[in-house]
């Protein structure tokens, strides 16, 4: 195990040499990333209720944040499955919003949830 260790160790480093980048641990879990949605229209509960009810149709939607002052709606997936930018607009575009803009970013539901709460008065 030690040997097994002393070898990646030194792998890793000359990676970092060779590329000047740093080589993920066969350990490291996979970083969660969510999707970003930020949504035209979406002024009020019934708005955000018939976005939940689409989004929460699709298989691969594993949750689900929607966020009225902001306008926006961020969902994570399902591990191991992917939602298409084009089919996630088509589903908020379907439900009568218009999206602004859609980025893929690392982070959690949660952690989002929590920022939006730290910026609250």
């Amino acid at each position: 195990m030690k040997r097994e260790r002393l070898l990646f160790t030194i792998l890793l480093v000359a990676t970092i040499n060779l590329f000047g980048e740093t080589a993920a641990s066969p350990d490291a879990e996979p970083v969660d990333q969510i999707i970003v949605v930020r949504v035209e229209g979406m002024v009020c509960a019934f708005c955000a209720q018939g976005i939940d009810r689409s989004l929460s149709k699709v298989e691969s939607v594993d949750g689900i944040l929607i966020n009225l002052k902001h306008s926006l709606v961020a969902v994570s997936e399902e591990k191991g499955f992917t939602v298409s930018d084009e089919d996630l607009k088509a589903i908020i575009t379907d439900a009568g919003f218009s999206v602004v803009s859609l980025e893929r970013r690392d982070g959690t539901l949660q952690a989002l949830r929590k920022e939006f709460e730290e910026k609250e008065p």
